[in-house]
């Protein structure tokens, strides 16, 4: 009962507050949240009020239009039909050898003029990724989660580019080697005169080789379920892809405690700081911009108020932007919901 009356104590005083301020917010709505939106983070980080009272707030403030949250440019994609196929394809790894090289498919493609050669930095990553068995484990969480209409196959190889795509005629997501050496290869120069070990580099660099992924998998998913309605790709924009890459991480990976978007915001944060990348770069078409990192981690941390403090406290998220982001992350979840249940088993 006591719950219960402060929460509509609290709920009452925001709206008197809206009332006092009308004229002002009514300006600026499209432009910034009402200044007592971080007295409520505050109350809600310091534990003052609970996760599920937030919760109850910020759905009430967001049914009655209190709070506004800005319209995405893209729109809901339709989600009536599930993908029905009896014979689900799966997900598979191709490891292309160096002498595999070829215009086609991706990738494969030796990095040197001279035919049959091996570039080092290549075999490098080879091992490494080998010995970590990370796209081995993926796959298996994949294939016991996720159904396909037809096979997936994750290509891991050179591809004289530091980047990933998805080559829709091959059906292939491939990861290039130059572009996770690219990641170790900045890491070790940022961070080992610092002190940072060749292990902590290594599980840096895997936690930023997981967000490329799953980002990659979750745009292929997408794509999948409009292919297979005959529909025009909608909310296909980096922010959501984000949200729909953790959501559906959550969901299947069983060692989800490992993964760190602290580290993740190491890399976000040295390539935010990179200017003209010389060669052609994933980062060149995915920008890995601040807003973009906070919104991860606002997702990340969900309605957890020490999670949330935890980035607050590292500098990933502000608390004036809690109130909105948590806000948008209440009315994505529902369109989160609907494709997961598409594309789970």
């Amino acid at each position: 009962m006591f719950t219960k009356i402060c929460l509509v104590g609290i709920i009452s005083l925001i709206t008197l507050s809206i009332f006092a301020n009308q004229i002002s917010y009514a300006d600026d709505i499209d432009k910034i949240q009402p200044s007592w939106t971080e007295d409520l983070a505050d109350w809600w980080l310091e534990e003052t009020i609970s996760n599920i009272e937030f919760v109850q707030v910020l759905t009430y403030l967001t049914n009655n239009e209190i709070i506004k949250i800005l319209e995405s440019e893209n729109k809901e994609t339709s989600m009536n039909d599930s993908i029905e196929n009896s014979d689900f394809g799966d997900f598979s790894i191709f490891y292309m050898s160096i002498e595999d090289y070829g215009i086609e498919p991706y990738p494969g493609r030796i990095s040197t003029p001279e035919p049959f050669s091996k570039e080092m930095k290549a075999e490098k990553i080879e091992v490494w990724l080998r010995h970590n068995q990370y796209f081995e484990k993926q796959v298996t969480y994949l294939n016991e989660n996720i159904k396909l209409p037809y096979d997936i196959v994750i290509g891991l190889g050179e591809c004289q580019e530091e980047k990933s795509f998805y080559n829709q005629n091959t059906k292939m997501i491939v990861i290039c080697y130059e572009l996770i050496f690219d990641v170790y290869d900045r890491l070790t120069t940022e961070y080992k005169s610092k002190g940072a070990s060749e292990k902590q580099i290594s599980n840096i660099t895997l936690d930023v080789v997981d967000f490329i992924f799953y980002h990659q998998i979750s745009h292929v998913l997408l794509q999948v379920i409009e292919n297979n309605e005959n529909k025009t790709s909608s909310n296909n924009n980096e922010s959501f892809i984000d949200a729909l890459s953790n959501h559906i991480k959550l969901k299947i990976q069983k060692d989800r405690e490992n993964y760190s978007i602290t580290n993740i915001s190491l890399w976000f944060k040295m390539m935010h700081e990179t200017e003209n990348l010389k060669r052609p770069h994933m980062w060149n078409t995915h920008s890995l911009s601040l807003e973009r990192l906070s919104n991860i981690a606002c997702q990340d941390s969900a309605f957890s108020s020490i999670a949330t403090l935890d980035y607050v406290q590292k500098g990933i998220l502000s608390k004036q932007s809690i109130i909105e982001c948590k806000s948008e992350l209440l009315e994505q979840k529902i369109k989160l919901e609907k494709i997961s249940n598409r594309i789970l088993k």
